[in-house]
């Protein structure tokens, strides 16, 4: 039983730290994309979705170019189950970075479950080939 406790007050002591770290990001950075940034996190960890939507809002709306922002707010409406609101986001982070696999992924998901069977596929299709070209670098 004690180790349980041990366990668990470690993990508290963890989440305060990344906390605190979030904080100092909020309260110190002078970018104020990144300040929202920061208050969309500790909203995310709170499960207070909506004021992180609000947050990822405004920060794309500052840095409109940043693929990150775009996968987060999707992986926000997921959480929502907002699969089919989630899909745009997705979709932009794809424009704008379509080397990023795990926004690919989600996209995938995000198309198998609004039923979007031949995007669906043509991205199956897609991250198969992207994963053979990887192994086949790594042979060399």
């Amino acid at each position: 039983m004690k180790r349980a406790e041990n366990n668990t007050f470690d993990a508290l002591i963890n989440a305060e730290k990344l906390l605190q770290g979030i904080l100092d990001v909020v309260n110190t950075h002078p970018d104020e994309a990144s300040r929202e940034f920061g208050s969309a996190s500790i909203n995310i960890m709170l499960n207070d979705y909506d004021a992180a939507l609000e947050h990822m809002k405004n920060v794309i709306a500052m840095k409109p170019n940043v693929s990150f922002y775009y996968r987060r707010l999707a992986e926000i409406l997921v959480l929502q189950d907002e699969w089919k609101e989630a899909l745009p986001h997705l979709e932009r982070v794809m424009e704008l970075e379509s080397q990023d696999t795990a926004a690919a992924n989600l996209l995938l998901a995000t198309y198998q479950k609004t039923e979007n069977r031949e995007k669906a596929k043509k991205l199956e299709e897609y991250l198969d080939a992207h994963k053979n070209f990887l192994k086949a670098l790594n042979q060399d």
